[in-house]
């Protein structure tokens, strides 16, 4: 039940960035025929509905699984909406609210997922209950009616005309109807039937049920409504004269009758928005070709780049994944990698194609591994956003990968986030420069390793001797160029960009051994504002010390603890920074 529910959460917060872009190409397309609307409230039906969908280099979908399957046994959850600055503010609660205590044996989002997805199911329930409960007493109040035509009744107990049924549909109108207001009345509950309005709304209500949780999906379900209403209009009056359009027009004032709750059922002549129906209809004009053309095109843009999911790792497969793979290994290995298992992980952030050349914007996890007898180590790795080009012609002589054009990284220090903006696609560009947005995992090349030297039984918990920043002294002291990420106060920012660079690790150790930081038990300032100096001892280790909330945090692995820290202690640890590396070795 909770992987259902974590299922469906992900579909409506994927789903919500659609309804969004829907809501505003409604604005945009005021113009076009609204049945244009109801077919890209289609599309929303479509991703709510769908379980799966196709990657594309062309989608716009932030992230197309924002909450983790398994985020109920990580140590410290988060989620990735795949915008940084949205994760800053609801990661930083959810690690604090919902890290499991060490001395607990159980992780709180264990018992809430679990609550959270049987109040879902109550909810649906009872979204269900309401849908068959209306439906029952409109069919009792409807039980005495004549019949005034082919599956047309009228009926006393009825105040506005509406359709009734889904398999056997039957248009109700007030017996107080007659004249030329019950012929528009009917011509536009038939229009309503001819577009099989009576299947489309309670479909959109029974994913509204599956959805309440979801403020947006409401929305859409309203203005799903409305277009249905309106488009059923336009049909209507298309070959209308202007006499006619008044009297459709009175026709709706007369049958109007607001409606205070929202229903599956049915459709009624004068439920919504009879005031902006009524200016339509009195201004309705033919749209013209091109109107309808590029609302059409704009459709279609919307449908490619946001019915598909963003690339990921999995999609680089096949022939261009392995051509990758050689490119990454040959582009790092050295003499120091003798012995060692290499491995590397991926985080696709776009494939362009350009002729017989085929450019892969990445973010390349490389690590190397070596085994002690018990357990593996990182000897060596990066962490780099890459663009690595391939000749994928035809005339390639039958090798089994592509011939590799460019492979090209940034500069480190200043040059950093210059050369990514002038190398990377401007949609691409915040991700390329956000390494905590990389979707790349050491925990799968830690695994791979692992798996490489027959490494098994290795249980247990990690060393948390590692979180007391004094322990990192003798680790630091045997390295050289530390890999280090300098992101500048305000005002001393170039282009507001992060610095990458080295500090030399005896320097550090004696930094360490120096201060003298006191623990606290959690944070609740900012940690996202600039000013801040980390320190990446390890892949999995990684001392960060913030300027303005003289707060230092040491992480390990999926642990982290925080430290007050004094003044002038950032300022000394910027000292130690330096851009180029220090060590001539490869």
């Amino acid at each position: 039940m909770s992987a259902v529910f974590l299922k469906v959460l992900n579909m409506s917060i994927t789903a919500s960035w659609l309804i969004i872009a829907v809501v505003l190409a409604r604005v945009m397309l005021k113009k076009a025929p609204r049945w244009l609307s109801c077919l890209l409230w289609g599309l929303v039906a479509i991703r709510l509905l769908c379980p799966f969908s196709f990657e594309s280099s062309l989608s716009l979908i932030p992230s197309s699984e924002t909450i983790p399957r398994d985020i109920a046994f990580r140590q410290e959850p988060s989620v990735d909406f795949g915008i940084e600055s949205i994760n800053k503010v609801i990661n930083p609660f959810l690690a604090e609210s919902f890290t499991p205590d060490p001395v607990s044996s159980i992780n709180p989002l264990q018992i809430v997922i679990p609550v959270a997805a049987v109040v879902w199911i109550a909810g649906v329930v009872v979204m269900l209950a309401y849908t068959l409960i209306s439906y029952l007493k409109l069919k009792k109040t409807v039980s005495v009616y004549v019949q005034a035509g082919e599956r047309i009744f009228t009926c006393d107990e009825v105040r506005a005309p509406f359709i009734l049924g889904i398999f056997k549909p039957i248009i109700y109108v007030p017996s107080s109807l007659g004249g030329e207001t019950l012929v528009h009345v009917i011509r536009h509950e038939k229009a309503h039937l001819q577009r099989y309005d009576h299947f489309w709304k309670p479909i959109g209500f029974l994913l509204l049920s599956v959805y309440w949780f979801n403020p947006l999906c409401w929305l859409a379900y309203i203005l799903l409504c409305r277009d249905i209403e309106t488009a059923c209009d336009e049909k209507v009056i298309s070959d209308m004269s202007k006499a006619d359009l008044a009297a459709y027009s009175q026709a709706l004032l007369d049958c109007s009758y607001p409606r205070k709750k929202i229903a599956a059922c049915p459709l009624a002549f004068g439920e919504t928005g009879v005031k902006d129906r009524v200016k339509g209809v009195l201004n309705y004009k033919r749209p013209a070709f091109w109107i309808i053309l590029a609302a059409i095109i704009a459709c279609i843009a919307l449908a490619v780049c946001l019915m598909t999911d963003p690339l990921s790792s999995r999609s680089l497969s096949g022939k261009l994944g392995t051509s990758l793979d050689m490119a990454v290994a040959e582009h790092h290995r050295s003499s120091r990698s003798e012995g060692h298992f290499i491995v590397a992980d991926y985080d696709v952030m776009l494939i362009s194609r350009s002729g017989n050349e085929t450019t892969v914007y990445v973010w390349v996890l490389y690590e190397e591994f070596s085994f002690d007898g018990i357990d593996v180590k990182v000897e060596t790795g990066s962490h780099v956003p890459s663009a690595v080009t391939f000749d994928t012609s035809e005339n390639n002589n039958g090798s089994s990968t592509y011939g590799v054009v460019e492979y090209w990284e940034p500069r480190d220090g200043s040059y950093y986030a210059d050369d990514i903006q002038a190398k990377f696609p401007w949609p691409i560009r915040r991700r390329a420069l956000d390494i905590s947005g990389s979707r790349a995992s050491s925990e799968k090349c830690l695994q791979a390793a692992r798996e490489y030297y027959g490494v098994i039984n290795v249980t247990g918990d990690p060393d948390l001797s590692f979180l007391n920043y004094e322990n990192a002294c003798s680790l630091a002291a045997d390295m050289t160029d530390i890999q280090t990420i300098y992101c500048p106060p305000a005002g001393k920012q170039e282009n507001g960009s992060i610095c990458i660079g080295y500090v030399d690790g005896s320097e550090l150790a004696k930094y360490l051994d120096l201060v003298s930081w006191r623990k606290r038990s959690t944070s609740k300032d900012d940690l996202s504002s600039p000013g801040s100096i980390e320190f990446c001892i390890r892949e999995d280790y990684r001392i960060t010390v913030y300027r303005d909330s003289h707060i230092a945090v040491v992480r390990f692995g999926n642990e982290r603890r925080f430290y007050n820290t004094h003044s002038g202690d950032y300022e000394k640890a910027v000292e130690l920074f330096y851009t180029e590396p220090r060590d001539s070795r490869k």
